[in-house]
């Protein structure tokens, strides 16, 4: 039997109205998203508004940024060399190269080039590349209005009372300036590997792990190779549809909503096959990891589950409150294990 594919959610329908909560169309992909989250935790979304020459941009700036010399590159090195680096947010921007971050603790090494873009801060490649800030500006604008509709629907799949009880705890969306936002525009390289090139011995491109935030907003190439476990532990080809985006939620969601909307592990893997094209094809994406304000505590909500949603909640059902935490500590303690600190 197949694993369950990753659902597709077409947004196309959603309208600006007074009262979402009660609109037909908004309820209906609410719950699209609620059981399509639910049952992989990662869908696809289409016509989702966010223009295809606003992606192609940044991903033109991608493709010249990890095409700059090494020497260049390392001028931009994010500093990761200590705890008390990492846990500053407005440090937590610039190149990492490959071998830089470990997702997986039995992936010896990742073979992947990162550059990750905070709003406000950081020194970036603007005398290189003069259109690389302002691309990524236009990227993260439409990413948040995206993301706003996104947070209202999952409100009103889970029947909440306040439609916007999740866009209340991004207020660094409207005011960047006075909230500090856990979130970040992050560009991703995987070289090509040469044919007889030798590897380190368990490289991957990016070892299985789960995103730490709430909802991850991931554009990929057609070059395809990621794999996304569903709940029933079955590993999921996420295959490119052009234009598109793949949205899943991280460890923060499923500690909020009680296992309702899972964490879900994804990878991608270097083929064995030597002949495999994917070997020696360059793999470029870009994510938006969106998290909270870093004040906001989370604490795991009772809500109704639904049938299908009783057995990975399982987990969680002694669980009345939890113990509380805010976003900051949750996502810094992830971030410590990341880099091996």
């Amino acid at each position: 039997m197949e694993p369950e594919s990753i659902p597709i959610v077409d947004l196309s329908q959603l309208k600006d109205v007074e009262n979402v909560a009660e609109d037909p169309e908004w309820k209906s992909i609410a719950n699209n998203v609620r059981q399509g989250l639910g049952s992989v935790g990662f869908l696809y979304l289409i016509n989702h508004g966010i223009p295809e020459e606003t992606v192609s941009k940044v991903f033109a700036q991608s493709h010249e940024f990890f095409s700059l010399p090494t020497s260049i590159k390392q001028k931009y090195l994010k500093n990761t060399s200590s705890e008390s680096e990492i846990f500053n947010l407005e440090n937590y921007f610039g190149y990492q190269p490959p071998g830089g971050e470990k997702l997986h603790p039995d992936a010896n090494f990742e073979l992947k080039e990162t550059f990750d873009w905070l709003y406000g801060v950081g020194v970036y490649p603007s005398e290189e590349l003069p259109d690389f800030e302002s691309s990524i500006e236009q990227f993260d604008a439409q990413c948040k209005n995206l993301l706003k509709k996104l947070l209202r629907l999952l409100a009103i799949g889970l029947n909440l009372d306040d439609v916007d009880y999740f866009v209340k705890t991004c207020r660094h969306f409207e005011d960047p300036e006075n909230y500090n936002g856990i979130y970040n525009v992050r560009l991703i390289l995987y070289p090509p590997i040469a044919e007889g090139k030798s590897l380190p011995a368990g490289a991957v491109r990016c070892g299985e792990h789960s995103d730490y935030g709430f909802l991850t907003l991931l554009f990929q190439d057609d070059v395809g190779g990621l794999e996304v476990k569903n709940v029933d532990g079955e590993w999921v080809h996420a295959k490119p549809i052009p234009g598109s985006i793949l949205v899943n939620t991280g460890d923060l969601t499923e500690f909020w909503t009680c296992g309702i909307f899972p964490a879900t592990p994804h990878r991608i893997i270097i083929p064995e096959d030597v002949n495999d094209s994917k070997r020696r094809k360059a793999r470029y994406s870009v994510a938006f990891f969106n998290g909270p304000d870093k004040d906001t505590v989370i604490h795991p909500m009772q809500m109704e589950k639904k049938p299908h949603e009783m057995k990975r909640t399982s987990k969680y059902a002694n669980r009345s409150t939890g113990e509380p935490v805010t976003a900051y500590d949750h996502m810094m303690g992830r971030v410590a294990k990341q880099y091996g600190h």
